[in-house]
């Protein structure tokens, strides 16, 4: 059986304020793992749209109806796609059809390299290809000064398909 045990006034005054000081050294810690909580899934994001958006020019560079010449609107497309997705890129490198990046970019450096390789199978046969490049500096926004790694996270990832025609 629980006794309730009595704290004298003396030590229910000592203890005033404990509280205010653990919340004073926990809070700052808290608000640094919220910040990179975010960051982090803006990064995550960031990525994988910009998987998607080369899986998507590959394929599309493969079809037989954009075999004449696709560099410019591959291109166009990767970066329509990234647009389209909330990933904004430097208004230099928007075209028209797509519309305009905003002043703040997330991928504040970007490229696409679209390559047309002719690989030869272990059969002898060759087969043409479309290979995708894409690459975006995405921009740290919350935590650029707590950063080891800089300011800018290079993204980049490439697709590959088999061209159909």
């Amino acid at each position: 059986m629980a006794k309730n045990i009595e704290v004298s006034p003396l030590a229910r005054r000592r203890e005033r304020g404990t509280q205010i000081v653990e919340l004073a050294l926990v809070l700052p810690l808290l608000v640094i793992l919220l910040f990179l909580a975010i960051e982090g899934a803006g990064l995550v994001r960031t990525r994988q749209v910009v998987v998607n958006a080369a899986r998507e020019t590959a394929r599309l560079g493969s079809l037989k109806e954009n075999s004449l010449d696709p560099s410019n609107m591959l291109e166009d497309n990767a970066t329509c796609y990234l647009l389209k997705n909330g990933i904004t890129v430097p208004a230099a490198r928007v075209p028209a059809s797509c519309g305009t990046s905003v002043a703040t970019p997330v991928c504040s450096t970007y490229s696409v390299t679209i390559t047309h390789p002719v690989v030869t199978k272990a059969d002898g046969s060759q087969m043409n290809m479309t290979r995708i490049a894409l690459s975006c500096g995405y921009q740290l926004r919350f935590l650029p000064k707590l950063s080891a790694i800089g300011t800018v996270v290079n993204i980049g990832f490439g697709a590959q398909f088999r061209n159909l025609y």
